[in-house]
Protein backbone atom coordinates (compact mmCIF):
# COMPACT_ATOMS: atom_id res chain seq x y z
CA UNK A 1 0.00 0.00 0.00
CA UNK A 2 1.27 3.46 -0.93
CA UNK A 3 0.34 5.50 2.11
CA UNK A 4 -1.16 8.98 1.92
CA UNK A 5 1.47 10.07 4.41
CA UNK A 6 4.50 8.56 6.12
CA UNK A 7 5.34 9.79 9.60
CA UNK A 8 8.75 8.13 9.92
CA UNK A 9 11.13 10.20 12.01
CA UNK A 10 14.89 10.72 11.72
CA UNK A 11 16.89 8.91 14.42
CA UNK A 12 17.88 12.28 15.87
CA UNK A 13 14.30 12.64 17.15
CA UNK A 14 14.48 9.52 19.31
CA UNK A 15 17.77 10.66 20.83
CA UNK A 16 16.40 14.14 21.52
CA UNK A 17 13.27 12.78 23.21
CA UNK A 18 15.38 10.37 25.29
CA UNK A 19 17.39 13.31 26.63
CA UNK A 20 14.21 15.11 27.68
CA UNK A 21 12.96 12.05 29.53
CA UNK A 22 16.31 11.71 31.28
CA UNK A 23 16.25 15.42 32.22
CA UNK A 24 12.86 14.98 33.95
CA UNK A 25 11.89 18.46 32.82
CA UNK A 26 8.86 18.25 30.56
CA UNK A 27 7.18 21.67 30.79
CA UNK A 28 8.51 25.26 30.79
CA UNK A 29 12.00 24.19 29.82
CA UNK A 30 14.79 25.63 27.66
CA UNK A 31 14.01 23.61 24.51
CA UNK A 32 10.73 25.41 23.87
CA UNK A 33 12.55 28.72 24.16
CA UNK A 34 15.26 27.55 21.77
CA UNK A 35 12.75 26.32 19.21
CA UNK A 36 10.87 29.62 19.46
CA UNK A 37 14.09 31.50 18.80
CA UNK A 38 15.03 29.37 15.80
CA UNK A 39 11.54 29.34 14.29
CA UNK A 40 11.22 33.14 14.58
CA UNK A 41 14.53 33.50 12.74
CA UNK A 42 13.40 30.99 10.10
CA UNK A 43 10.26 33.06 9.51
CA UNK A 44 12.16 36.37 9.59
CA UNK A 45 9.97 37.50 12.50
CA UNK A 46 10.90 39.09 15.82
CA UNK A 47 9.01 36.79 18.19
CA UNK A 48 7.61 33.27 18.38
CA UNK A 49 5.30 31.62 20.92
CA UNK A 50 5.17 27.82 21.07
CA UNK A 51 1.70 26.47 21.87
CA UNK A 52 -0.12 23.16 22.20
CA UNK A 53 -1.73 23.01 18.73
CA UNK A 54 -2.46 24.94 15.56
CA UNK A 55 -6.00 25.54 16.82
CA UNK A 56 -4.60 27.05 20.01
CA UNK A 57 -2.29 29.25 17.92
CA UNK A 58 -5.33 30.56 16.02
CA UNK A 59 -7.31 31.23 19.17
CA UNK A 60 -4.53 33.02 21.05
CA UNK A 61 -3.46 35.10 18.05
CA UNK A 62 -7.06 36.28 17.51
CA UNK A 63 -7.44 37.03 21.21
CA UNK A 64 -4.18 38.96 21.33
CA UNK A 65 -4.64 40.87 18.08
CA UNK A 66 -8.20 42.09 18.55
CA UNK A 67 -9.48 44.27 21.40
CA UNK A 68 -12.13 42.88 23.74
CA UNK A 69 -14.57 45.67 22.83
CA UNK A 70 -14.97 44.20 19.34
CA UNK A 71 -16.38 40.90 20.64
CA UNK A 72 -19.44 39.94 18.62
CA UNK A 73 -18.13 41.57 15.45
CA UNK A 74 -17.67 39.52 12.29
CA UNK A 75 -14.24 38.61 10.96
CA UNK A 76 -13.64 37.75 7.32
CA UNK A 77 -11.92 34.67 6.00
CA UNK A 78 -11.85 33.04 2.59
CA UNK A 79 -13.89 30.08 1.44
CA UNK A 80 -12.74 26.44 1.61
CA UNK A 81 -10.78 26.65 4.83
CA UNK A 82 -10.51 23.97 7.46
CA UNK A 83 -13.17 24.14 10.17
CA UNK A 84 -10.51 24.99 12.78
CA UNK A 85 -10.49 28.59 11.51
CA UNK A 86 -14.22 29.14 11.97
CA UNK A 87 -14.15 27.30 15.29
CA UNK A 88 -11.35 29.50 16.60
CA UNK A 89 -13.15 32.68 15.53
CA UNK A 90 -16.38 31.60 17.25
CA UNK A 91 -14.63 30.39 20.41
CA UNK A 92 -13.02 33.82 20.77
CA UNK A 93 -16.45 35.48 20.68
CA UNK A 94 -16.64 36.60 17.05
CA UNK A 95 -18.71 35.66 14.05
CA UNK A 96 -17.21 35.20 10.60
CA UNK A 97 -18.14 35.71 6.98
CA UNK A 98 -16.58 34.79 3.65
CA UNK A 99 -14.64 37.44 1.77
CA UNK A 100 -12.21 35.97 -0.74
CA UNK A 101 -10.91 39.40 -1.76
CA UNK A 102 -10.12 40.88 1.64
CA UNK A 103 -9.93 38.25 4.39
CA UNK A 104 -8.78 39.37 7.83
CA UNK A 105 -7.61 35.81 8.54
CA UNK A 106 -6.03 34.26 5.45
CA UNK A 107 -5.30 30.55 5.18
CA UNK A 108 -2.67 29.40 2.71
CA UNK A 109 -4.77 26.68 1.22
CA UNK A 110 -4.59 23.30 -0.45
CA UNK A 111 -3.29 24.65 -3.74
CA UNK A 112 -0.63 26.88 -2.19
CA UNK A 113 -2.39 30.14 -2.94
CA UNK A 114 -0.71 33.31 -1.72
CA UNK A 115 -2.49 36.54 -0.75
CA UNK A 116 -2.22 39.72 -2.80
CA UNK A 117 -3.26 41.67 0.30
CA UNK A 118 -1.88 41.80 3.81
CA UNK A 119 -4.30 40.11 6.22
CA UNK A 120 -4.30 40.67 9.95
CA UNK A 121 -3.35 37.04 10.60
CA UNK A 122 -1.88 34.51 8.19
CA UNK A 123 -2.65 30.85 8.81
CA UNK A 124 0.48 29.20 7.41
CA UNK A 125 -0.38 25.67 8.52
CA UNK A 126 0.09 24.36 4.97
CA UNK A 127 3.29 26.18 4.04
CA UNK A 128 6.08 25.65 6.56
CA UNK A 129 9.15 27.46 5.32
CA UNK A 130 7.14 30.39 3.99
CA UNK A 131 8.00 33.80 5.45
CA UNK A 132 4.81 35.70 6.36
CA UNK A 133 3.99 39.12 4.99
CA UNK A 134 1.63 39.94 7.86
CA UNK A 135 2.86 40.91 11.31
CA UNK A 136 1.06 37.92 12.87
CA UNK A 137 1.06 34.36 11.56
CA UNK A 138 0.44 30.88 12.91
CA UNK A 139 1.66 27.42 12.03
CA UNK A 140 0.11 24.09 12.94
CA UNK A 141 2.81 21.54 13.75
CA UNK A 142 0.49 18.53 13.50
CA UNK A 143 2.55 15.43 12.63
CA UNK A 144 1.24 15.10 9.06
CA UNK A 145 2.16 18.66 8.05
CA UNK A 146 5.19 19.57 5.94
CA UNK A 147 7.00 20.09 9.25
CA UNK A 148 5.41 18.42 12.24
CA UNK A 149 5.89 17.40 15.83
CA UNK A 150 5.37 13.90 17.21
CA UNK A 151 2.06 14.96 18.73
CA UNK A 152 -0.02 18.13 18.77
CA UNK A 153 1.85 21.44 18.69
CA UNK A 154 1.66 24.86 17.07
CA UNK A 155 3.47 28.18 17.02
CA UNK A 156 2.63 31.86 16.63
CA UNK A 157 5.07 34.33 15.09
CA UNK A 158 4.74 38.09 15.25
CA UNK A 159 6.62 41.35 14.87
CA UNK A 160 4.37 43.09 17.42
CA UNK A 161 5.75 43.13 20.96
CA UNK A 162 2.33 43.62 22.56
CA UNK A 163 0.88 40.61 20.72
CA UNK A 164 3.89 38.52 21.75
CA UNK A 165 3.55 39.48 25.41
CA UNK A 166 -0.19 38.86 25.46
CA UNK A 167 0.13 35.45 23.77
CA UNK A 168 2.89 34.44 26.22
CA UNK A 169 0.60 35.42 29.09
CA UNK A 170 -2.55 33.81 27.71
CA UNK A 171 -0.91 30.44 26.99
CA UNK A 172 0.02 30.15 30.67
CA UNK A 173 -3.31 30.91 32.40
CA UNK A 174 -2.94 34.68 32.05
CA UNK A 175 -6.03 36.82 32.60
CA UNK A 176 -8.53 37.52 31.35
CA UNK A 177 -9.48 34.26 29.60
CA UNK A 178 -6.07 32.61 29.69
CA UNK A 179 -5.61 28.89 29.30
CA UNK A 180 -3.10 26.07 29.43
CA UNK A 181 -1.82 26.33 25.88
CA UNK A 182 1.88 25.64 26.29
CA UNK A 183 4.12 23.58 24.01
CA UNK A 184 5.90 20.85 25.97
CA UNK A 185 9.60 20.01 25.98
CA UNK A 186 9.23 16.68 24.17
CA UNK A 187 7.58 18.36 21.18
CA UNK A 188 10.19 21.13 21.18
CA UNK A 189 12.99 18.54 21.29
CA UNK A 190 11.54 16.65 18.34
CA UNK A 191 11.02 19.84 16.34
CA UNK A 192 14.55 21.06 16.98
CA UNK A 193 15.92 17.68 15.89
CA UNK A 194 13.88 17.81 12.67
CA UNK A 195 14.55 21.45 11.82
CA UNK A 196 17.74 20.70 9.82
CA UNK A 197 15.60 18.47 7.56
CA UNK A 198 13.02 21.16 6.75
CA UNK A 199 14.60 22.20 3.43
CA UNK A 200 14.67 18.55 2.34
CA UNK A 201 11.01 18.09 3.28
CA UNK A 202 10.06 21.18 1.25
CA UNK A 203 12.18 20.36 -1.80
CA UNK A 204 11.22 16.69 -2.01
CA UNK A 205 7.52 17.54 -1.83
CA UNK A 206 8.04 20.10 -4.60
CA UNK A 207 9.81 17.49 -6.76
CA UNK A 208 6.86 15.12 -6.32
CA UNK A 209 4.31 17.82 -7.11
CA UNK A 210 6.25 18.70 -10.26
CA UNK A 211 6.12 15.02 -11.26
CA UNK A 212 2.38 14.92 -10.63
CA UNK A 213 1.85 18.11 -12.63
CA UNK A 214 3.89 16.86 -15.57
CA UNK A 215 2.18 13.48 -15.59
CA UNK A 216 -1.36 14.79 -15.15
CA UNK A 217 -1.08 17.93 -17.28
CA UNK A 218 -1.65 20.34 -14.40
CA UNK A 219 0.07 23.41 -12.95
CA UNK A 220 0.34 23.85 -9.19
CA UNK A 221 1.55 27.25 -7.95
CA UNK A 222 3.77 27.87 -4.96
CA UNK A 223 6.79 26.21 -3.39
CA UNK A 224 5.25 24.75 -0.22
CA UNK A 225 3.07 21.71 -0.79
CA UNK A 226 1.12 20.07 2.01
CA UNK A 227 -1.24 18.05 -0.20
CA UNK A 228 -1.94 17.32 -3.86
CA UNK A 229 -5.61 17.12 -4.71
CA UNK A 230 -7.50 16.13 -7.85
CA UNK A 231 -11.24 16.01 -8.59
CA UNK A 232 -12.53 12.86 -6.94
CA UNK A 233 -15.44 10.64 -6.02
CA UNK A 234 -16.03 7.53 -3.95
CA UNK A 235 -15.70 5.45 -7.11
CA UNK A 236 -12.35 7.00 -8.02
CA UNK A 237 -11.08 6.54 -4.48
CA UNK A 238 -12.05 2.87 -4.67
CA UNK A 239 -10.09 2.44 -7.90
CA UNK A 240 -7.01 3.97 -6.28
CA UNK A 241 -7.41 1.77 -3.22
CA UNK A 242 -7.74 -1.38 -5.35
CA UNK A 243 -4.44 -0.40 -6.93
CA UNK A 244 -2.77 -0.07 -3.54
CA UNK A 245 -2.95 3.73 -3.30
CA UNK A 246 -4.36 5.44 -0.22
CA UNK A 247 -6.35 8.66 -0.63
CA UNK A 248 -8.57 10.97 1.42
CA UNK A 249 -11.08 13.77 0.98
CA UNK A 250 -10.21 17.13 2.54
CA UNK A 251 -12.32 20.15 3.44
CA UNK A 252 -15.73 18.59 2.74
CA UNK A 253 -15.40 19.06 -1.00
CA UNK A 254 -15.04 16.77 -4.00
CA UNK A 255 -11.26 16.93 -4.19
CA UNK A 256 -9.27 13.92 -3.07
CA UNK A 257 -5.67 13.99 -1.93
CA UNK A 258 -3.04 11.79 -3.52
CA UNK A 259 -0.08 10.52 -1.47
CA UNK A 260 2.42 13.28 -0.81
CA UNK A 261 5.32 12.98 1.60
CA UNK A 262 9.11 13.20 1.28
CA UNK A 263 9.64 9.44 1.50
CA UNK A 264 7.72 8.53 -1.67
CA UNK A 265 9.96 6.99 -4.31
CA UNK A 266 9.90 8.10 -7.93
CA UNK A 267 8.59 4.65 -8.85
CA UNK A 268 5.66 5.02 -6.45
CA UNK A 269 4.86 8.45 -7.84
CA UNK A 270 4.88 7.08 -11.40
CA UNK A 271 2.48 4.31 -10.36
CA UNK A 272 0.12 6.84 -8.79
CA UNK A 273 0.23 8.99 -11.93
CA UNK A 274 -0.50 6.02 -14.19
CA UNK A 275 -3.53 5.01 -12.14
CA UNK A 276 -4.78 8.61 -11.71
CA UNK A 277 -4.66 9.14 -15.49
CA UNK A 278 -7.27 6.38 -15.90
CA UNK A 279 -9.81 8.01 -13.57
Amino acid sequence: MIKLNDLQQPPEVLEAVKKVIESKRFVKGPLVEEFERQWAAKCNMRYAIGVSSGAMALELSIQAALPEINKGASLSTQSHVYKAVGNAIRRMGYNFFIDNENPIIYTHHLHDSLPNIEPLIEDCSHCHGYQPIADIAIYSLFPAKIFGAIGDAGIIVTNIKEVYEKCMDLRNHGTPNGTNGRMDEIQAAALLAKLPFLDFYIERRKEIVDMYDKGLGRTTPGDFHYSYCIPGSAEKATILLKNGIETAFYYDNNYMALPLHPFLTDQEVEKIINVAKTL
